[in-house]
């Protein structure tokens, strides 16, 4: 199964605390008792924003692994596997 599409945004306006993707559904909640308990509303603010950035972070891993790919020879060894790595846990689970 694919992820809902991006941009995701982390609008507080409408909800404060959750993740919301351009269609309006939302796709997070990042307001919980656990992490308000840990470090209050800058501590939720900051995971909506990671949250909010996957779909854009899961692009650029791709298109780093492509150009990891192309040039091997020259990074550091394992680069691709670890790209790879990344990009599967965001798409297969």
């Amino acid at each position: 199964m694919k992820h809902t599409p991006g941009p995701w945004t982390d609008n507080h306006a409408d909800y404060p605390g959750f993740v919301v993707a351009a269609s309006g559904l939302r796709v997070a909640n990042a307001s919980t008792r656990d992490a308000f308990r840990a470090g209050g509303w800058p501590l939720m603010e900051a995971n909506a924003r990671l949250i909010a950035a996957a779909p854009d972070l899961l692009h650029a891993c791709e298109l780093a692994a492509d150009c990891v790919d192309r040039f091997q020879g020259k990074l550091s060894p394992g680069a691709t596997d670890r790209l790879r790595a990344a990009i599967r846990k965001a798409t297969e689970g």
